[in-house]
């Protein structure tokens, strides 16, 4: 049996993508040789691991629902926004590494991002419309945890700054989807 009604889907897809922000985990850090050092290391491994296992699941989600979306314009965006956020994790797991720690290789739990895909799938099936404001959401997650980690005091400088370099960009994409979500609703 396929739920239609937007709203359920939309609450579906909202609670998928909290739950793989909520579900992060970071690899221990090296130790250091102070404790000051080592628990700012560790603070800092930790902010960018959670922010890369969320870049690394949205790309996988968008390179996924590319896959099964059926509007041109839609398919092309987010195939772009999954070479994008490949590419930012990429960069957050080389600033890990430059840090110390242990650079996140994976996402978030697997079956939190199954859940999220099999209901994105339902609803590319039934609205693109509603589908490209769950896109739009997911952007937004990440504008918003990005900006958490730069205001955070107990992250260093060094860490904030490939955050900080990214965020502009991220923003900019999240302002096409915005954009692109504006025009389904339009047509509605």
């Amino acid at each position: 049996m396929k739920i239609t009604s937007a709203p359920f889907i939309a609450t579906l897809i909202s609670l998928g993508l909290a739950s793989i922000s909520a579900c992060a985990t970071s690899s221990p850090a090296p130790v250091s040789s102070s404790p000051e050092t080592a628990l700012q290391t560790n603070q800092d491994v930790e902010a960018l691991n959670n922010l890369t296992a969320i870049t690394i699941d949205a790309g996988s989600l968008y390179k996924q629902a590319s896959d099964i979306a059926k509007n041109t314009e839609l398919k092309s965006e987010l195939l772009f926004l999954s070479g994008k956020r490949a590419k930012l994790a990429d960069e957050l797991q080389t600033k890990t590494a430059s840090l110390g720690g242990a650079p996140t290789q994976s996402g978030q739990a697997l079956g939190v991002g199954h859940r999220a895909f099999t209901d994105l799938r339902g609803i590319f099936e039934n609205n693109e419309k509603v589908a490209a404001a769950e896109v739009l959401r997911g952007e937004n997650n990440l504008v918003d945890e990005m900006s958490k980690v730069i205001a955070n005091a107990a992250v260093s400088e060094d860490a904030k700054s490939v955050v900080r370099d990214a965020l502009p960009g991220v923003q900019e994409d999240r302002d096409r989807v915005q954009q692109l979500s504006a025009k389904f609703n339009a047509k509605s």
